[in-house]
Protein backbone atom coordinates (compact mmCIF):
# COMPACT_ATOMS: atom_id res chain seq x y z
CA UNK A 1 0.00 0.00 0.00
CA UNK A 2 2.51 2.37 1.01
CA UNK A 3 4.47 1.87 -2.37
CA UNK A 4 1.39 2.10 -4.03
CA UNK A 5 0.94 6.01 -2.36
CA UNK A 6 4.60 7.19 -3.31
CA UNK A 7 4.03 5.60 -7.42
CA UNK A 8 0.42 7.66 -6.73
CA UNK A 9 2.05 10.71 -5.70
CA UNK A 10 5.11 10.88 -7.95
CA UNK A 11 2.82 10.36 -11.08
CA UNK A 12 0.60 13.31 -9.45
CA UNK A 13 3.90 15.06 -9.28
CA UNK A 14 4.69 14.01 -13.23
CA UNK A 15 1.47 15.33 -14.26
CA UNK A 16 1.87 18.41 -12.85
CA UNK A 17 5.31 19.23 -15.00
CA UNK A 18 3.90 18.02 -17.80
CA UNK A 19 1.12 20.31 -17.70
CA UNK A 20 3.50 23.08 -17.81
CA UNK A 21 5.16 22.11 -20.91
CA UNK A 22 4.63 24.07 -23.77
CA UNK A 23 0.70 25.13 -22.52
CA UNK A 24 -0.88 21.72 -24.07
CA UNK A 25 -2.36 19.43 -21.09
CA UNK A 26 -1.22 16.26 -21.25
CA UNK A 27 -2.99 12.91 -22.24
CA UNK A 28 -1.81 10.70 -19.05
CA UNK A 29 -3.51 7.04 -18.58
CA UNK A 30 -2.17 5.14 -15.10
CA UNK A 31 -1.79 1.19 -15.79
CA UNK A 32 -4.45 -1.09 -15.19
CA UNK A 33 -2.46 -4.06 -15.08
CA UNK A 34 -4.37 -7.61 -14.79
CA UNK A 35 -2.57 -7.98 -11.64
CA UNK A 36 -1.91 -5.24 -8.71
CA UNK A 37 1.57 -3.90 -9.29
CA UNK A 38 1.37 0.01 -11.33
CA UNK A 39 4.04 -0.89 -13.30
CA UNK A 40 3.41 0.43 -16.54
CA UNK A 41 1.99 4.21 -17.42
CA UNK A 42 1.43 6.00 -20.52
CA UNK A 43 1.82 9.84 -21.35
CA UNK A 44 1.17 11.78 -24.07
CA UNK A 45 -1.02 9.79 -25.94
CA UNK A 46 -2.09 11.35 -29.36
CA UNK A 47 -2.99 10.62 -32.55
CA UNK A 48 -2.56 12.96 -35.59
CA UNK A 49 -5.22 14.17 -37.02
CA UNK A 50 -5.21 12.80 -40.92
CA UNK A 51 -7.45 14.06 -43.78
CA UNK A 52 -11.20 13.12 -43.76
CA UNK A 53 -11.36 9.26 -45.46
CA UNK A 54 -8.04 8.20 -44.51
CA UNK A 55 -7.53 4.69 -44.27
CA UNK A 56 -4.21 5.00 -41.42
CA UNK A 57 -3.63 7.58 -39.01
CA UNK A 58 -0.60 7.46 -36.49
CA UNK A 59 -0.98 7.03 -32.67
CA UNK A 60 2.10 8.34 -30.68
CA UNK A 61 2.88 7.91 -27.08
CA UNK A 62 5.36 7.31 -24.18
CA UNK A 63 5.49 3.87 -22.07
CA UNK A 64 6.90 4.26 -18.80
CA UNK A 65 8.22 1.05 -16.76
CA UNK A 66 8.51 1.51 -13.29
CA UNK A 67 9.23 -2.03 -12.47
CA UNK A 68 12.36 -3.62 -11.94
CA UNK A 69 11.60 -5.96 -14.75
CA UNK A 70 11.51 -5.08 -18.82
CA UNK A 71 8.07 -5.42 -20.32
CA UNK A 72 7.67 -6.33 -24.01
CA UNK A 73 4.44 -5.41 -25.58
CA UNK A 74 3.27 -7.23 -28.85
CA UNK A 75 0.00 -5.86 -29.36
CA UNK A 76 -2.59 -3.53 -29.61
CA UNK A 77 -6.09 -3.36 -30.21
CA UNK A 78 -8.97 -0.61 -30.19
CA UNK A 79 -12.61 -0.63 -30.97
CA UNK A 80 -12.31 2.41 -33.70
CA UNK A 81 -9.87 0.75 -35.83
CA UNK A 82 -9.60 -2.92 -37.85
CA UNK A 83 -6.33 -3.20 -36.99
CA UNK A 84 -3.78 -1.73 -35.19
CA UNK A 85 0.08 -2.30 -35.54
CA UNK A 86 3.27 -1.35 -33.78
CA UNK A 87 5.61 -0.33 -36.53
CA UNK A 88 9.17 1.50 -37.46
CA UNK A 89 10.32 4.19 -39.76
CA UNK A 90 13.72 4.31 -41.01
CA UNK A 91 15.50 5.25 -43.57
CA UNK A 92 17.07 3.46 -45.83
CA UNK A 93 19.00 4.44 -48.99
CA UNK A 94 17.76 7.94 -48.39
CA UNK A 95 14.08 7.27 -48.46
CA UNK A 96 12.13 6.47 -45.23
CA UNK A 97 10.71 3.37 -44.58
CA UNK A 98 8.15 1.73 -42.28
CA UNK A 99 7.99 -1.77 -41.37
CA UNK A 100 5.98 -3.92 -38.55
CA UNK A 101 7.24 -4.27 -35.23
CA UNK A 102 6.68 -7.73 -33.73
CA UNK A 103 7.13 -6.07 -30.23
CA UNK A 104 8.18 -2.88 -28.62
CA UNK A 105 9.88 -3.36 -25.34
CA UNK A 106 9.88 -0.97 -22.43
CA UNK A 107 13.38 -1.43 -20.51
CA UNK A 108 13.14 -2.13 -16.31
CA UNK A 109 12.87 1.50 -14.73
CA UNK A 110 12.29 3.32 -18.08
CA UNK A 111 10.53 4.38 -21.09
CA UNK A 112 9.35 3.51 -24.97
CA UNK A 113 9.19 6.45 -27.52
CA UNK A 114 6.37 6.03 -29.67
CA UNK A 115 7.06 9.38 -31.89
CA UNK A 116 7.03 10.80 -35.22
CA UNK A 117 9.69 9.71 -37.39
CA UNK A 118 10.27 6.42 -35.26
CA UNK A 119 8.50 3.59 -33.62
CA UNK A 120 4.58 4.60 -33.76
CA UNK A 121 1.25 2.69 -33.57
CA UNK A 122 -0.52 2.58 -37.64
CA UNK A 123 -4.02 2.71 -37.46
CA UNK A 124 -6.10 1.43 -39.99
CA UNK A 125 -9.10 1.49 -41.30
CA UNK A 126 -11.16 4.09 -38.93
CA UNK A 127 -14.61 2.62 -38.05
CA UNK A 128 -15.43 6.28 -37.77
CA UNK A 129 -14.42 10.19 -38.86
CA UNK A 130 -11.82 11.66 -35.99
CA UNK A 131 -10.78 14.81 -36.00
CA UNK A 132 -8.86 17.11 -33.35
CA UNK A 133 -10.02 17.56 -29.99
CA UNK A 134 -11.47 13.75 -30.53
CA UNK A 135 -10.33 10.62 -27.98
CA UNK A 136 -10.13 7.19 -29.09
CA UNK A 137 -9.56 4.38 -26.52
CA UNK A 138 -6.37 2.27 -27.25
CA UNK A 139 -5.62 -1.09 -25.34
CA UNK A 140 -1.60 -2.12 -25.50
CA UNK A 141 -1.20 -5.99 -24.62
CA UNK A 142 2.23 -5.76 -22.54
CA UNK A 143 3.08 -9.10 -20.65
CA UNK A 144 0.60 -9.29 -18.06
CA UNK A 145 -0.36 -5.57 -18.55
CA UNK A 146 -3.67 -4.42 -20.13
CA UNK A 147 -3.18 -1.14 -20.45
CA UNK A 148 -5.86 1.06 -21.93
CA UNK A 149 -5.17 4.60 -23.18
CA UNK A 150 -7.55 8.11 -23.98
CA UNK A 151 -5.56 8.89 -27.34
CA UNK A 152 -6.31 12.48 -28.20
CA UNK A 153 -6.64 13.54 -32.13
CA UNK A 154 -4.68 16.20 -32.47
CA UNK A 155 -2.68 18.36 -35.09
CA UNK A 156 1.08 17.75 -35.17
CA UNK A 157 2.53 19.43 -32.37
Amino acid sequence: MKLFCLRSAAALALLGSLAACKGTPPDTVAATPDHSDAALSITNAWIREAPAGAMMLAGYATLHNASATPIECTAVSAADFARVELHQSQMHDGMAKMAALEALMVPANGSATLAPGGNHLMLMHPARALKAGDTSTLTLHCGDHRVDAAFTVRVSP
